[in-house]
């Protein structure tokens, strides 16, 4: 994982763009979200609450690495539900 902190935005906000390649295909993919909340994760925090906002999906890319594909394939309902 690498990450990059862009400047501020007028609102006064900065996002970070985190990369992240797929363990299983090496699928590159970025997430991005608010510095405060990426500081808050790498500091230890549990990422559903500092950044309660993401969706599960990019909380998964940014925890394993696995790309939006691969957890459909790994992580799919087997019943189809």
């Amino acid at each position: 994982m690498h990450a990059y902190t862009g400047p501020r935005r007028d609102d006064g906000l900065r996002i970070t763009k985190v990369y992240k390649t797929c363990p299983r295909c090496q699928a590159d993919s970025t997430v991005d979200m608010l510095t405060d909340h990426y500081d808050r994760w790498c500091d230890g925090e549990l990422i559903q609450r500092a950044a309660p906002e993401m969706s599960p999906e990019h909380r998964e890319t940014l925890i394993t690495g696995y790309c939006a594909p691969c957890q459909e394939l790994l992580f799919r309902d087997p019943e189809g539900n």
